[in-house]
């Protein structure tokens, strides 16, 4: 007689997360390879688990993991735990191991680096410290755990003996069913460009920057969609640059669905988060470049190992334009470029993106390698 297949998903799967993350990405796929999967985090749920084998279950503490355990092991039950890079989850599962026999994988997502080496580029020394001193409890997990899963291949825990490369993936079936409305009113004679992150002076200087050159030097028409939670002082220098020939348009938080709508409205992507050449942060990678691609939009973007591991994907293909994030008069080229060949972006050049994004980029086709390590 088969055993009863049980997944405990800890942590990352809270109101909070995105549907395009990487913990939700995980969580959709996996849940089908399961008889019962328990999602457990200190928020409320997703609704989008609450059908089928699962269950949601919030906590104020991840230290009740010890009490909920006991009612998902037994002899008739194959038990798997997965979590993110969590000090505060990796330590109360570090000493469940020591109790109960179960299959236990991590996941670092798409941070190679660990949540300390951010603090530390923020320059912010009290935290990092405070990060790295609990992040012991991560690296202790990392070395017990049966399957480490991350999404850029480093050099970091290569001795681990079931290591797992998964990129994110996009979510492809479900941009196609959302993108067919258009979310902002067209001005034709404008270059529509696009970015969605949060904007700040810290995060989005080279946004503000682009914008800067071009009121300096420029005569062509372009207008920025900016989506995502703002500074109020970044937004109001940002406009002191608006005229008749740029325009910033500032649209908030939204939730995924709408982004994808605005998006699905412009002409250009862009993706400028500051990474390259930082070792405490080109671990990130940046799934708005497969979203981007899966709704034929050309993109303009910084370097990264995380989209250089999407250019290897897709054999470097599609219409992706690499700019050093210090050169602001090539990404102003760029933009006057993309302005010019406005009229003749053809929809071939759009199909082919598309076409990337679905045959190479689409998450289900990608977690697979998860899936068939699961299998063994």
């Amino acid at each position: 007689m088969s055993k009863n297949k049980i997944l405990i998903f800890i942590g990352s799967c809270g109101k909070s997360w995105p549907y395009n993350t990487t913990p939700i990405q995980r969580a959709l796929v996996l849940k089908s390879f399961f008889d019962q999967v328990l999602f457990i985090d200190k928020e409320d749920s997703l609704s989008i688990f609450l059908n089928d084998n699962s269950e949601y279950m919030k906590v104020d503490s991840f230290k009740e993991l010890d009490e909920i355990f006991p009612k998902y092991v037994s002899d008739d039950s194959d038990l798997t735990v997965i979590h993110g890079p969590s000090w505060p989850i990796s330590k109360e599962v570090l000493n469940l191991r020591k109790k109960y026999n179960f299959k236990w994988i991590v996941d670092l997502y798409d941070h190679e680096n660990l949540t300390s080496n951010i603090h530390l580029f923020k320059k912010n020394y009290a935290k990092f410290v405070y990060h790295r001193f609990f992040e012991r409890n991560i690296v202790k997990a990392i070395k017990n755990s049966d399957i480490l899963i991350s999404a850029i291949y480093e050099t970091r825990f290569l001795l681990h003996a079931n290591r797992i490369k998964c990129i994110n993936g996009v979510a492809f079936s479900e941009i196609k069913k959302i993108s067919n409305n258009k979310d902002v009113a067209s001005e034709q004679e404008f270059l529509h460009l696009g970015y969605v992150g949060v904007l700040s002076f810290e995060r989005s200087f080279l946004i503000l920057k682009i914008v800067k050159e071009l009121f300096e030097n420029n005569n062509t028409k372009v207008k920025f969609h900016l989506i995502g939670d703002f500074d109020e002082n970044f937004k109001n220098e940002i406009e002191k640059y608006n005229n008749d020939l740029i325009k910033t348009c500032f649209y908030g938080f939204v939730d995924w669905t709408r982004a994808i709508n605005i998006l699905n409205s412009v002409d250009v992507c862009m993706y400028t988060f500051p990474i390259a050449h930082r070792e405490e942060l080109d671990c990130v990678y940046p799934i708005k470049i497969g979203e981007y691609l899966a709704l034929g939009k050309h993109v303009l973007s910084v370097d990264s190992n995380g989209l250089r591991d999407i250019l290897d994907l897709i054999d470097k293909k599609g219409d992706i334009t690499l700019i050093d994030e210090n050169d602001i008069n090539l990404w102003v080229s760029e933009i006057h470029r993309k302005a010019e060949l406005k009229e003749n972006m053809t929809e071939i050049t759009s199909l082919i993106n598309k076409d990337l994004a679905r045959d190479l980029l689409d998450w289900d086709k990608l977690h697979k390698v998860i899936v068939k390590s699961l299998s063994r």
